[in-house]
């Protein structure tokens, strides 16, 4: 049986930190601030263990949307913090238009070789282009391909005023990166129905650090949980984890 999602449920690092220390009957911490050895270790572990899991496939909760609000003559727009990589490519604000093709940044200056609006964060120019492109022969109005760069999207003809008044914004899917893992309440980025695989790899993990001789029992347990999930609940009795009392609200 497959487990539901609640929806705005989150779990929190500390709590996923207190599961693995109880799991080598450890009693729960109050904060990861100043850890001791033993806390930092368990932060470790749990971290792998989200990080395994978050990328083991693309998982459709790790779809994200980003809206690229247009200005006239500049070519890089910045992507989103999290991002990954493309899902479904750049697309018109109006939904009977095509999506832009996609370019390597190669093919872009094979296309455009008068092109010297780079990428910003290359060290040559920041993110408002419009004074060095006026200075090229470059191609202005409707874009027709896209680039990712960098953490930027550059678009190619590059935005000039009409375009831009008429479409306004452009949007994009793409997979995004796991939350960073530092403090008490950093969301752990996972739906519930992954916590009992992060939390089996991620006890299992501690305790193998810890040399315990049966590490392996509880990894092994998150790793069929998440072979479970991965295959959409199409498994075999025998793969499945029985006698787990979970509460899902710790």
């Amino acid at each position: 049986m497959v487990t539901i999602v609640g929806a705005g449920v989150e779990r929190t690092f500390l709590q996923s930190v207190n599961k693995a220390l109880n799991k080598i009957g450890e009693s729960n911490v109050a904060s990861l601030v100043n850890p001791t050895k033993r806390i930092r270790q368990a932060m470790d572990a749990v971290e792998e263990a989200r990080d395994h899991v978050y990328y083991e496939t693309m998982w459709e909760f790790r779809r994200k949307y980003h809206r690229i609000e247009l200005a006239k003559g500049q070519m890089w727009y910045e992507n989103a913090a999290d991002y990954q990589k493309m899902a479904t490519g750049v697309s018109m604000n109006r939904s009977n238009e095509p999506s832009l093709e996609k370019y390597s940044y190669e093919k872009l200056l094979e296309t455009w070789p008068d092109l010297r609006a780079f990428p910003p964060g290359s060290g040559v120019v920041d993110l408002n282009t419009i004074t060095q492109l006026a200075q090229q022969s470059l191609t202005f109005g409707k874009p027709v391909v896209y680039c990712v760069v960098d953490g930027y999207v550059g678009l190619m003809p590059i935005p000039d005023e009409e375009f831009v008044t008429t479409e306004g914004q452009l949007y994009m899917s793409y997979w995004s990166h796991a939350p960073l893992l530092q403090s008490d309440n950093d969301p752990l980025g996972l739906p519930q129905n992954l916590w009992l695989a992060a939390d089996g790899i991620g006890a299992g993990g501690l305790q193998k650090i810890l040399e315990y001789p049966d590490w392996a029992a509880d990894h092994g347990k998150g790793l069929r949980s998440l072979k479970r999930e991965t295959s959409g609940g199409r498994v075999g009795p025998e793969d499945l984890i029985t006698g787990e009392n979970y509460n899902y609200n710790e």
